[in-house]
């Protein structure tokens, strides 16, 4: 009977155990892709759920509580992305500027630079010109971001995660943020989105 209740004691702790080799780091903070909303919820300092998506606070470095937030997206009560929005609003268009840097700097320092859109170091490479009247006139940087003649864009492939850091303007509206997400999971939330669009006709 000893010999029984140890047999099923062992076999309990190596069925808990980690398989060799199973990367257990989190994805993204202490997010691992695929986990379920209820995981997210309870991991994460949440304010707002919206079905498909929890939005949450966030702590980048160098920017208050109330001037960012995550949102997290779901397919099938698997987390496939996380957001993470800037939301201060400037006097100055050229503080926007500078946030972007500030950001794209840290990033960097994390992930190295941009492994996908440019091989310079550096975050004057990030910068996209959509108008060639204004092209090149980075003295009036933060003017043609909020109007949209120009943009910012980095990007980094990781084994597990992309990550695009993007700021953009319209009608002196910026959206400024950072998007995570899983290779993998995105496809299946594309055929999610496709196949909901395709039961509206």
């Amino acid at each position: 009977m000893k010999m029984i209740l140890f047999a099923a004691i062992v076999l309990v702790l190596v069925t808990e155990m980690p398989v060799s080799g199973q990367d257990t780091k989190p994805d993204f903070r202490k997010i691992k892709w695929g986990m379920s909303k209820a995981e997210v919820i309870e991991l994460e300092e949440c304010v707002a759920d919206r079905g498909s998506s929890v939005m949450c606070y966030g702590n980048f470095p160098g920017f208050d509580k109330n001037e960012q937030g995550i949102t997290y997206n779901f397919v099938n009560d698997r987390v496939y992305e996380a957001v993470w929005i800037f939301l201060k609003k400037h006097a100055s268009a050229n503080m926007y500027v500078e946030n972007f840097n500030k950001v794209q700097r840290r990033l960097e320092r994390k992930y190295g630079y941009d492994n996908v859109t440019k091989e310079e170091e550096g975050t004057s490479e990030a910068w996209v010109w959509h108008e060639g009247l204004y092209a090149g006139d980075f003295g009036n940087l933060g003017l043609h971001l909020m109007t949209g003649a120009v943009s910012a864009y980095a990007e980094w492939k990781l084994p597990s995660t992309t990550i695009v850091h993007v700021i953009r303007g319209d009608n002196f509206k910026v959206f400024h943020g950072i998007k995570y997400s899983c290779p993998v999971l995105s496809k299946e939330a594309e055929q999610e989105r496709a196949k909901q669009e395709s039961e509206q006709f």
